[in-house]
C-alpha cells in the first residue's frame, strides 16, 4: 500500500520524542508499505538526513517553514478555533506540496503524525487518513 506520512520535523536526528516517534513509525510502516515522507522543516538539515530515511522511504520532500509565514498564520488564526500548534506549522507552499504529491503519487492512505499538520489534509474525502 502506497502511504503518504506527513510530520512537522525531520525525523532525524532522533533528539525530540516525536522524532524518534516518526522514525520508528516510518521503520515499520516500511516494512510492508511503500512510503513518502512529507516533513517540514525549521532550520538546518542534519547532513545524514535524507540517507537515512531514503532506508525507509521511496521518496522524500521537504518544505521549509519561515518565521515570517509563522506569524502571519499565528495572527490570521488568532481568533479561531484552531489551536497555535496547528498554525505555527501551517504554510500554504506546503499545502501546496502536498495536494502535488497526492495528485502524483495516489496514496491510498494519509498518515499525520501530530493534530498539528492534520490540517492539511482536512478536506480530502476521499482517502483515508490517520
Amino acid at each position: 500500500m502506497k502511504i503518504l506520512f506527513i510530520v512537522s520535523r525531520v525525523p532525524w536526528p532522533l533528539e525530540k520524542g516525536d522524532k524518534l516517534r516518526a522514525f520508528n513509525h516510518l521503520k515499520i510502516l516500511s516494512e510492508k508499505h511503500e512510503v513518502t515522507l512529507f516533513a517540514l522543516n525549521e532550520g538546518e538539515i542534519h547532513p545524514d538526513a535524507e540517507d537515512i530515511l531514503l532506508r525507509y522511504c521511496k521518496r522524500i520532500k521537504i518544505t521549509k517553514l519561515t518565521w515570517g509565514w509563522r506569524l502571519f498564520w499565528l495572527v490570521h488564526d488568532i481568533f479561531t478555533k484552531k489551536p497555535f500548534s496547528s498554525s505555527y506549522f501551517y504554510s500554504a507552499f506546503a499545502q501546496v506540496d502536498i495536494e502535488e504529491i497526492i495528485e502524483e503519487i495516489h496514496p491510498a492512505h494519509i498518515y499525520c503524525q501530530l493534530t498539528r499538520v492534520a490540517d492539511y489534509v482536512e478536506d480530502i474525502k476521499d482517502i483515508p487518513r490517520t
